[in-house]
């Protein structure tokens, strides 16, 4: 009778142990595979909020077409006007600015622009062999053009029109000053002025023999 009693019991005891391991199985495999809740119970997809930020900040606030309708504008041309070199985005000291080269005729125009404010930070008016009297564009208001330049470095110089050869003239925006940069020979020698642009007041003079 003794020998069935604990028989019993340990049949009892026996099926316990296997239930709770059953038990225990069932949450471990159910918590190794239950995905994370919020606070609310609900499952937040992730985002790459990160990824974003980084897209827009890379582009900036304004595109390339609104970078060249700018520069444009600002050279009293249209876009049928010139030819386009290149418009590239590009980051200075931080700072992200399109930079927008095209021609006209002789001449090459060079804009360095904000790409976040549309801010014209710099530009260059390049024209290779100026010839005197032809049609300008670029000069702003209150600025002289580009013979007015001429005609004061020509005054400073003591010379005429047509006692030079090979005339270059530039005009350079940088630091909030517009300035005319003029390159002409007179035989051997070169001549080399900087006029401001806005008052055509003589800023520097070289003259150098080849």
């Amino acid at each position: 009778m003794k020998k069935t009693k604990i028989g019993l019991v340990a049949l009892v005891l026996a099926g316990a142990l296997l239930a709770g391991c059953a038990g225990s199985t069932t949450a471990s495999s159910e918590s190794a595979v239950a995905p994370a809740a919020s606070p609310s119970g609900t499952v937040t997809p992730r985002t790459d909020t990160q990824s974003t930020a980084t897209s827009t900040a890379a582009s900036g606030s304004i595109s390339e077409e609104e970078a060249k309708k700018i520069a444009l504008e600002h050279a009293g041309l249209t876009e049928a006007d010139v030819t386009f070199v290149h418009v590239k985005l590009d980051r200075d000291d931080g700072r992200l600015e399109y930079e927008v080269e095209f021609y006209k005729d002789s001449t090459e125009y060079d804009y360095d622009i904000d790409a976040n404010t549309g801010e014209i930070l710099s530009f260059d008016q390049d024209a290779e062999y100026y010839t005197p009297g032809q049609a300008q564009s670029g000069a702003q208001s209150g600025q002289i053009t580009q013979d007015e330049a001429l005609a004061a470095a020509l005054a400073h110089a003591g010379l005429a029109q047509t006692d030079i050869s090979r005339l270059k003239v530039e005009l350079d925006y940088d630091d909030g000053r517009s300035v005319y940069e003029l390159e002409w020979d007179v035989d051997r020698t070169e001549y080399s002025y900087e006029v401001d642009a806005s008052t055509g007041e003589i800023l520097s003079y070289e003259k150098e023999l080849d």
